[in-house]
């Protein structure tokens, strides 16, 4: 329990410290992560995600307006049944699955939730009460003159993914063998950018796999379920730009952008809904992203 898994500036974070504040959302934590349960917790993908989502809580706990590092308990809660709701599963029935009902705490979907998502749920709450949504039309069209990529921008990309999991458990390899990965793909981003074929350099990378000709790809547009920092990096780079590399929570992904293309502006009225949350995300990601630059941040 006193092992180090991430520094945020001089402050080590334990495994315990996650341990205890997890409490408040998993009680059962003080029991079941000491036996034969945490052990295989401790060493996984999932509790990779909670301390990611810890350091970030610690970070935004930096900012003078978050009073707690989680959110009150009835708040927390909520969110968590809210989250939950989202993701239905086969074992809530098909009812549930109809129903717009919010899953109650006794639901297997909420459990799962409540036990391996809590603190990225608490890091949402938080974000989301630092940045509340704008729907005020001057400031939504201020945001799509400046930000027109968000909404109109689609890119076909190929991508080459440089993975700092385990491919068996997905735990996160230790922190000098994701350096050395990092290099890795520092040096397949300056042979790219020196002009040799993405098809060849992949092949090399990544084994034999067929190369798909660059129309069948799909395109992507800011609405497209991918890590924030990869979708700000290939929206706002050009046709036949590299890019890279990206720290995403897999690994390091370089990226060649083969086509770019700009939808039609939509009608304003008709896309008000869309802007606000884009705005909002795009503001909740500024803020995260400046909060981290001013500590130095270590995961282990």
């Amino acid at each position: 329990m006193a092992r180090p898994v991430a520094r945020v500036g001089t402050h080590e974070v334990t495994i315990g410290e996650i341990a205890e504040a997890a409490r408040a959302f998993y009680p059962e934590a003080a029991t079941e992560l000491l036996g034969e349960y945490g052990d295989r917790f401790f060493d996984s993908d999932a509790f990779d995600a909670w301390v990611d989502a810890y350091v970030d809580l610690l970070v935004l706990h930096r900012d003078p307006r978050v009073r707690a590092l989680l959110p009150d308990p009835p708040v927390l809660r909520a969110a968590m049944r809210e989250r939950a709701s989202a993701f239905p599963s086969a074992s809530d029935g098909a009812a549930s699955r109809a129903s717009s009902t919010t899953p109650d705490s006794a639901s297997p979907v909420y459990e799962r939730v409540r036990r391996l998502q809590g603190f990225d749920v608490a890091r949402q709450v938080i974000l989301d009460q630092l940045v509340p949504e704008s729907r005020n039309p001057e400031t939504l069209r201020r945001h799509l003159q400046e930000r027109p990529w968000q909404t109109s921008a689609r890119a076909r990309v190929r991508t080459i993914l440089f993975s700092t999991r385990d491919p068996v458990t997905g735990k996160r390899f230790p922190r000098a063998r994701r350096e050395q990965i990092r290099e890795d793909a520092e040096r397949v981003l300056a042979r790219l950018r020196a002009g040799e074929p993405f098809s060849d350099v992949e092949r090399q990378v990544l084994g034999s796999r067929p190369f798909k000709p660059t129309d069948t790809l799909a395109w992507m547009s800011f609405e497209t379920p991918l890590p924030a920092p990869l979708l700000y990096a290939i929206l706002t780079a050009s046709a036949g730009e590299t890019v890279g590399p990206i720290a995403t929570a897999d690994g390091y992904v370089v990226a060649k952008i083969e086509e770019r293309a700009t939808k039609p502006p939509a009608d304003f009225d008709k896309i008000a809904g869309s802007l606000s949350t884009s705005l909002r995300r795009h503001e909740q990601f500024e803020l995260l992203q400046k909060l981290r630059s001013d500590v130095e941040i270590v995961i282990y």
